[in-house]
């Protein structure tokens, strides 16, 4: 369950970039934590008026970020080739099953089952 509840600082996304850019904001934070060096690291960036806000990862169509979003898409990718993707990115054991891939495997499942992402994204795409 940790990887799903702690995955982002859920607050911060909205109060430091989204809430912001919503707003109209001349500027919002990007950045404001480096995992690799466990501790903060704050980016903003200028935002012009015309400026569309891309953002992509994981949880995204969580109950306390689903309507930020005017345009969602939900990748579904079977689990068998989301982990292989991801040990070919990052070392990992391809394995879904595998003893060091639960909590992610759990976290995915918890997301899928409580918020429900394909009804909820504007367009679903196999990938």
């Amino acid at each position: 369950m940790g990887y799903f509840v702690d995955s982002y600082d859920d607050a911060q996304l909205q109060e430091r970039l989204l809430q912001p850019f919503r707003d109209g904001a001349s500027s919002v934070c990007t950045k404001c934590f480096d995992h690799h060096a466990d501790g903060p690291d704050i980016v903003s960036r200028t935002v012009e008026k015309t400026a569309i806000l891309l953002i992509d990862g994981i949880f995204l169509h969580r109950d306390e970020l689903v309507d930020y979003w005017d345009y969602s898409v939900f990748l579904r990718v079977p689990f068998d080739v989301s982990f292989r993707r991801m040990a070919a990115r990052d070392g990992t054991d391809p394995d879904p099953a595998a003893e060091s891939n639960r909590r992610y495997l759990g976290g995915q499942r918890i997301y899928l089952d409580l918020c429900r992402p394909e009804a909820r994204a504007s367009r679903v795409i196999d990938g």
